[in-house]
């Protein structure tokens, strides 16, 4: 199948290309000028408007739904322990389907081909966003409460054997310092070292968290994870509002990267990340949503802004971090922190995950910077299509993910029902 998209503004490689894009089944096969006597199967003329590499949303909890506007204005430990975790546990696996289901159209609708989620139930995720032609890289999030005891090497092999496919990809998951005993940090270590494998974590979101970490073992998460060896193949961690000492240096010794959450550490008051530091250093940084319990929207037109206006705070200082490298970060960056880079960029054989927005739309015209346009002005009106692995998944208000988006609603408001009369 050879799809041409022309008469387009295309962002690749940081540049503005007048031209087109065909796409032959799901890779690009030439991105620029139109190519005389090209043939095609479909043509869509897509008059001007403004084409660029799909949102990869580097962390999120996408079941998380059900919980959306029902824990606000609490700090994160209350929230989590007191809100959070009770509703979790009375969650079964298909509602965790569902409750999936209803992300992915948000995430369509914000221009979002790949996320990436951290959960204790990631079957149905997985089942959820295979269906629907949606990427995600998922990890367990292994914690005492969630192991109790069971083989932690068998459950990450259950993973890397399972959940693989054109879409999925699995990878080592903790769900942070604090909820984990330094017996299962050790014993997931061990499992790291002999499979080389990189590990993703929740780390340093707060500073009660740093101190507490400090009082346990009189180390920073960052320096407990390092001697522990943790990060020997590398990892990602997430949110790192509160680095300490050489966290920064060890971080880019070690090849770990970062993914910063800013809706999430506004909302939860956790404070603003060093990002401006962390890309100084040499850390690649990509950016998340986290879930829509702490965030409340899965938007990454928000995220980009309010990372942007977060910086510039932080450091009285407008040009922390430009316009152009938030959307690299959005899109390209993200996607390497994910370990999936072929859908990372536009140019040709790489995966055809792109994004169709309107700039002549009032909000954002008139769009003559094109990244500006999009982290300042832009926002998910303005998504015309979106398109995963070659194929258009959400255009114009219409959703193409082999499901009924009426159904995807109803089994949604049927599963919080349920939910709601076990608590």
């Amino acid at each position: 199948m050879v799809t041409r998209y022309f008469n387009a503004k295309i962002y690749s490689e940081g540049k503005i290309i007048d031209g087109e894009i065909i796409v032959y089944n799901n890779l690009i096969a030439h991105i620029g000028p139109p190519v005389a006597g090209a043939m095609s199967d479909n043509e869509v003329d897509l008059k001007g408007m403004y084409v660029f590499p799909s949102f990869k949303n580097a962390h999120s909890h996408s079941p998380m739904t059900f919980l959306r506007n029902t824990a606000d204005d609490l700090p994160l430990d209350q929230w989590l322990h007191e809100q959070i975790f009770p509703r979790e546990a009375a969650l079964r696996p298909d509602e965790c389907y569902w409750f999936t289901k209803l992300a992915i159209l948000e995430y369509l609708r914000s221009g979002i081909s790949l996320t990436s989620d951290m959960y204790f139930m990631i079957e149905p995720i997985a089942q959820a966003c295979s269906e629907s032609g949606f990427r995600n890289v998922l990890m367990y999030g292994a914690n005492d409460a969630v192991v109790q005891g069971k083989d932690i090497g068998k459950i990450y092999d259950e993973g890397f054997a399972r959940l693989k496919d054109n879409y999925i990809r699995y990878r080592v998951g903790i769900h942070a310092e604090y909820t984990t005993s330094e017996k299962l940090l050790r014993e997931i270590s061990e499992y790291v070292n002999d499979k080389g494998e990189p590990v993703y974590v929740h780390m340093s979101e707060t500073k009660a968290e740093v101190e507490q970490c400090k009082a346990r073992y009189g180390k920073t998460p960052v320096q407990l994870f390092r001697d522990l060896g943790l990060f020997n193949a590398g990892g990602t961690v997430y949110h790192m509002v509160h680095p300490e000492g050489d966290d920064l240096d060890i971080l880019k010794e070690m090849n770990v990267n970062v993914v910063t959450c800013p809706a999430s550490n506004f909302k939860l008051a956790s404070g603003i990340a060093p990002v401006k530091e962390m890309l100084e250093k040499g850390i690649k940084v990509g950016i998340g949503t986290d879930g829509a319990a702490s965030n409340n929207r899965l938007d990454m037109f928000r995220e980009n802004y309010l990372l942007s206006c977060g910086q510039h705070i932080k450091y009285n200082d407008a040009s922390a971090i430009t316009a152009k490298k938030i959307l690299d970060m959005a899109c390209v960056d993200g996607a390497a922190v994910m370990d999936m880079p072929l859908c990372g960029e536009l140019k040709q054989n790489m995966l055809a995950d792109f994004v169709v927005a309107d700039v002549n739309s009032a909000n954002m015209w008139p769009a003559d910077d094109i990244p500006s346009a999009t982290v300042y002005s832009g926002g998910p009106s303005n998504v015309y299509m979106t398109v995963v692995n070659g194929k258009v998944l959400y255009k114009a208000g219409e959703y193409f993910i082999n499901e009924d988006v009426d159904k995807i609603f109803a089994k949604c408001k049927e599963s919080l029902k349920a939910i709601r009369e076990r608590m």
